[in-house]
């Protein structure tokens, strides 16, 4: 297949690999339009300075870096499928690396913010939107996970989250007055909780005047749970459970924020044994 094009190289990716993955049509959309932006060259033909020119332009037309990383691991991936099955006898993408991005402060609200923030979705329009803001500050849930859920998922005062990021199911307990209001929400012929309010989010965001960043707009609650989770004493491989991450490097990016570690500066630091 060295001799095939990339377009045939991503179609044999989709085939026999992309079809088995929950996002595999998104990710072929992109893998025909990266292929189509680089050109329909053949695999033996394709250079690793083909994707850096590429990658370039994204980023001159305002590409945020993170994007360009997403697709160059898309293509590495389909490389390397093709390789490993024997299809082509190198992966021309195995020497680049993803764009280095500075780790930025991830956000999270107040107590008087989120007050706010729960009287301005009290005001909106949207009856769905107060009920998914609240399930998300409950259970650290993602947005699109708190939006979807149907009846089936709520039970016994939990709440099990399906279709999630990791592939994995997980269960979270919820008060009883959110297991109460989620129940009540029953109309007949319908399976799912809540009726899409992600725009009407947006706009009790500014009408509770919070200033946040773009990229981390609804993701603020999923932070703002997890903040105040490890401020009021949770540990970290709970909260790992909890919000179902995979790898527990990914909720270590809450530990600064925890009592204890912030009295270890005290405790332990190189003065503390001046007297």
């Amino acid at each position: 297949m060295d001799n095939a094009r990339l377009s045939a190289g991503a179609k044999t990716w989709f085939d026999y690999w992309g079809v088995n993955l929950k996002d595999g049509e998104r990710r072929k959309v992109k893998l025909e339009r990266m292929v189509e932006a680089v050109g329909d060259v053949r695999i033996s033909r394709f250079r690793a300075d083909h994707f850096l020119q590429y990658g370039k332009n994204r980023l001159d037309s305002g590409i945020a870096k993170s994007t360009c990383n997403h697709e160059l691991m898309y293509l590495k991936a389909m490389f390397n499928k093709l390789l490993k099955a024997g299809y082509i006898s190198k992966n021309p993408l195995s020497a680049v690396s993803p764009i280095k991005i500075d780790e930025y402060e991830m956000a999270y609200l107040t107590k008087y913010q989120i007050k706010r923030l729960l009287v301005a979705c009290r005001q909106s329009t949207n009856e769905s939107l107060f009920g998914v803001v609240w399930l998300c500050l409950a259970t650290g849930a993602r947005w699109s996970e708190a939006e979807k859920i149907t009846f089936s998922q709520v039970a016994n005062s939990t709440v099990t989250f399906t279709k999630t990021k990791s592939g994995k199911n997980r269960t979270v307990p919820i008060e009883e007055g959110l297991y109460s209001y989620l129940v009540s929400r029953r109309r007949f012929g319908t399976q799912r909780v809540f009726a899409n309010c992600l725009s009407a989010f947006r706009m009790a965001v500014k009408r509770a005047k919070l200033e946040l960043p773009d990229d981390q707009m609804s993701h603020v609650l999923r932070h703002t749970f997890s903040s105040h989770f490890v401020m009021n004493g949770g540990d970290i491989l709970t909260l790992q459970k909890i919000l179902g991450h995979s790898d527990v490097k990914m909720t270590m990016r809450y530990s600064h924020l925890s009592s204890d570690h912030l009295k270890d500066v005290v405790r332990l630091g190189p003065l503390s044994y001046l007297g």
